[in-house]
């Protein structure tokens, strides 16, 4: 399909309201199997309140978040829907996690401590985020499942990032909708895709001349890693970079022999 051909068909896409995300959606739930992790059974056998989710993030959610199971985790979630999340999140890390969900849409009160605790108000509102992390006592994993739109992610991320505690994660899920002008477009100044190079930039500001743009992440971000539609952002204190070399011994090299001339090793062998 040709460039033109593509763009003419998402614009009728979009003006009939079907969207390209549908063709990925599955048709039913997946067999519980052995062969799974426990995210993948919690998620897969879940009986409770709906849980919607890419299943690419699952594997990465045991890869981020295993550590913190059975413990005292603060998690905060953004975007409550109808619960299932909170719901998977507690069966996931266990009864002694800390786990708080917020929303602008007031209905989610409904599931206001099954699971968790819920909240009500603007992930872009940086007084009500404040506040919500000091009633937790403090936050050791924030989850952005938003509104998706790129000021309020980069809005929750500048508040939220320097409070949370070091070695903690920072994951925005569905980043994929800064493609699609439902939310930003592709090339909206807005689209958090813009950032999160410039988030690279700062991490390397030692080497440039550049300085650091995103003030949130200054000196803190230790990496980035950016999934297909998941974003995990480490943080913890970062020194100034050294290196150095150590050990005294050498490779050492045999003169090559002169061209027409076997040398004694060569006559020996």
């Amino acid at each position: 399909m040709s460039g033109a051909a593509r763009l003419l068909s998402d614009l009728k896409r979009r003006l009939s309201g079907v969207s390209r995300l549908r063709q990925y959606a599955l048709a039913a739930p997946l067999p519980v199997t052995e062969e799974m992790s426990d995210i993948e059974r919690l998620f897969w056998s879940n009986q409770g309140p709906v849980v919607h989710k890419w299943l690419d993030y699952l594997p990465l959610y045991d890869r981020y978040l295993a550590k913190y199971r059975g413990s005292d985790v603060k998690m905060l979630e953004i975007g409550v829907y109808k619960g299932g999340s909170l719901h998977l999140w507690r069966e996931y890390l266990g009864p002694k996690a800390t786990i708080f969900g917020i929303d602008i849409n007031p209905d989610c009160a409904s599931v206001n401590g099954i699971d968790g605790q819920v909240r009500i108000g603007s992930q872009a509102d940086p007084e009500f985020l404040a506040r919500v992390v000091r009633e937790m006592g403090g936050v050791d994993v924030v989850l952005d499942d938003g509104s998706h739109i790129g000021r309020h992610i980069r809005a929750s991320l500048d508040t939220l990032f320097p409070l949370l505690s070091d070695n903690g994660l920072y994951l925005i899920e569905d980043v994929h909708t800064a493609y699609s002008r439902r939310y930003d477009g592709r090339f909206s100044r807005h689209n958090f895709m813009r950032p999160l190079g410039r988030l690279t930039d700062d991490m390397h500001h030692w080497y440039h001349s550049g300085g650091q743009k995103i003030a949130a992440t200054a000196d803190h971000l230790l990496g980035p890693h950016i999934h297909d539609s998941l974003v995990v952002l480490e943080k913890g204190h970062k020194a100034p970079p050294a290196h150095i070399q150590v050990g005294g011994a050498s490779i050492k090299t045999k003169a090559p022999a002169q061209a027409g001339r076997k040398t004694e090793a060569d006559a020996q062998s």
